[in-house]
């Protein structure tokens, strides 16, 4: 491929088609008709809004995080434990590939809540999985507070290219806040 971007275009479309795809899965055992959910599937295809995502190759996390996401949307309709295990590995992957995979944290119930599979004390059975789920997202930001703290060696970077990088988290924050006022 060299220096050419058409291959990263083609991977993020193929990509983005997956994601679609999974859409209309998660959809249809979620209880949507199906062509309400290919409805959609396909409107969420199409719809411009996706166009940064799917013709920059940075955009490519953006894309991994809805895989992984919706795939474990898919396996949460099942209730075996190998499924459980599966919801588990889906949304660390999902964090792993972008911080905002954490929304699984809500997404999940709230499918279950609207689909009807809390009815009769459903809820309790996933006790165990929303708590493993909690696990793992303390896990992560756990390694990525660390991360932000200890991965980068704070000598190379110069005042004048990040003139907050020396504040306290504290002070940046305070100093985000008053720019926002402002």
């Amino acid at each position: 491929l060299g220096v050419e971007p058409w291959g990263f275009h083609l991977v993020n479309v193929l990509l983005h088609g997956v994601v679609a795809v999974l859409l209309y899965t998660v959809l249809k055992s979620y209880g949507m008709t199906r062509l309400l959910a290919w409805l959609a599937a396909a409107i969420f295809a199409v719809h411009p809004i996706h166009t940064e995502v799917v013709n920059e190759a940075v955009g490519r996390s953006e894309i991994l995080v809805a895989i992984c996401l919706f795939t474990g949307l898919c396996f949460a309709t099942r209730d075996s434990w190998k499924a459980q295990v599966a919801v588990i590995i889906c949304f660390g992957a999902a964090l792993l590939s972008k911080e905002h995979g954490v929304v699984f944290l809500a997404m999940l119930p709230s499918f279950e809540w609207f689909s009807g599979r809390w009815q009769d004390g459903g809820w309790g059975r996933r006790i165990p999985l929303y708590l493993s789920l909690l696990v793992v997202a303390a896990v992560w930001l756990a390694w990525w507070l660390w991360g932000i703290s200890h991965a980068v060696p704070r000598s190379p970077v110069d005042d004048i290219f990040v003139p907050l990088w020396h504040m306290s988290h504290e002070a940046r924050f305070l100093t985000a806040l008053k720019l926002q006022g402002l």
